[in-house]
């Protein structure tokens, strides 16, 4: 009997509780400063395009190596509208196109990335794991190799460009990358974002004419919030998942709700049908994926049903 009541008043201190939360939230919307509101929408989101856009993740990293050139030439033959690629600092300094913090995964060598200079980096077969059907790998021994992202600027004069920014030992890429950026006018073409809240802020600080992604506390706090709260300079988008487990983020709601504030909203990942179409119809921007060329087929056929 003296279980039961614990249970019963355990239960109706979480539902209070529970009250407490939502009214919480209520107030805090209530009282979100619009006072970063984006002034303009940036030049790298295309107005008036059909949304939402296909962002080739790491190059379309199941069509193609990822995170090269050929990857990137392929994703965007096959109607990407965006390449979407990390950036990590080599062991003398150049800012090379790869995920992972060692090769190991997607080359034929092994080692930190930031342990080797960018000639021994280069050295290595980029293709040398890509394989399209888990059997055959069909790019292998074919001079494909890891390119510095000034290369990938170069090689994709007129390409819209998404660059995660990889944390650093060695200390803050942002100003190295606003460089590289202004270096091939890529300033309107370009959304820089990072999970690294400080080296985004760093970027923003040094190059606020380039586009740049909300970090993962700034999201979060706008999806809690449902404004931003204060950021100066404001991002000029939301880089979301799907989902959170059950619980859906990029609804219709939460769209409308950005785009009243200037804010695009970007989301990841989308490699099945079904995730396509709902994420068309709760009108996202963009998605990221892994399979740019079926998905911009999929959406096609979604837009003229």
């Amino acid at each position: 009997m003296e279980r039961r009541h614990r249970r019963s008043r355990r239960r109706k201190r979480l539902a209070v509780l529970g009250v407490a939360v939502v009214a919480l939230l209520a107030l805090a919307r209530a009282v979100a400063s619009p006072s970063a509101v984006p002034s303009r929408v940036h030049s790298f989101f295309v107005a008036g395009a059909s949304a939402p856009q296909v962002v080739a993740h790491r190059g379309g990293m199941a069509e193609g190596p990822e995170n090269t050139i050929e990857a990137f030439r392929r994703a965007l033959a096959r109607g990407a509208d965006v390449v979407e690629m990390d950036v990590r600092s080599s062991a003398d300094g150049e800012l090379v196109v790869i995920h992972d913090a060692t090769v190991d995964r997607t080359t034929d060598g092994t080692g930190r990335v930031d342990a080797m200079p960018l000639s021994a980096l280069q050295s290595l077969d980029a293709a040398y794991r890509f394989t399209p059907d888990g059997v055959a790998t069909p790019l292998r021994g074919r001079g494909v190799r890891i390119p510095t992202l000034a290369e990938v600027f170069e090689a994709l004069p007129s390409a819209r460009i998404a660059v995660e920014i990889k944390p650093s030992d060695e200390g803050s890429l942002a100003a190295q990358m606003c460089d590289v950026i202004r270096a091939a006018g890529a300033e309107h073409r370009t959304l820089v974002a990072s999970f690294a809240e400080a080296e985004t802020l760093l970027f923003r600080a040094a190059c606020p004419e380039v586009a740049t992604a909300a970090t993962p506390p700034e999201g979060f706090r706008f999806w809690l919030l449902g404004a931003l709260s204060g950021e100066h300079p404001p991002p000029d988008a939301l880089i979301v998942p799907n989902r959170i487990g059950p619980l859906r983020i990029a609804t219709r709601a939460f769209v409308e709700s950005a785009r009243r504030q200037g804010l695009r909203v970007h989301t990841w990942l989308a490699n099945e049908r079904q995730e396509v179409v709902t994420l068309h119809d709760a009108g996202l921007d963009a998605v990221l994926t892994d399979h740019p060329e079926r998905v911009s087929r999929w959406l096609r056929e979604r837009r003229v049903e």
